[in-house]
């Protein structure tokens, strides 16, 4: 386990919440990883695929309790988790186009944008999500 996901572990004292953030920062380490060592174009894509979907679920998983518990936040957060899912999908458009390069620094944006919107975003949600179920 990295230093980075090491760190991700109970940040929002959420057991769900919090192991998918350390799965889905894995998963877009690994695809970098494999981006800079140009592994076999099926391979990376299905990698890419991999990633999306796994992003996918997780922001449905956070989007599902944004809903549960009215946060006045949610069309700005649903907005970045969007945005993230678009990057991924143009570095994946990238790649099949053969600009390996172009995609690397895509995905690299991606993970850096991630660990923001988790250390910054999620941890609003969060706190806010903590405080409506206590009012509940």
């Amino acid at each position: 386990m990295s230093f980075v996901e090491i760190k991700l572990e109970g940040l929002l004292s959420h057991s769900v919440i919090d192991s998918q953030h350390v799965n889905l920062i894995s998963l877009l380490d690994n695809l970098v990883l494999v981006a800079k060592n140009s592994a076999g174009n099926e391979d990376i894509l299905q990698l890419y695929e991999r990633v999306y979907s796994y992003a996918r679920h997780h922001f449905q998983t956070e989007e599902k309790m944004m809903r549960e518990s009215n946060y006045f936040m949610a069309k700005d957060h649903i907005e970045q988790h969007n945005n993230i899912l678009w990057i991924i999908s143009r570095s994946s458009q990238e790649i099949g186009n053969g600009k390996g390069d172009t995609a690397i620094e895509q995905l690299s944006y991606c993970y850096e944008y991630l660990l923001r919107h988790i250390h910054s975003e999620d941890v609003e949600f969060f706190r806010y999500h903590s405080i409506a179920s206590l009012d509940a």
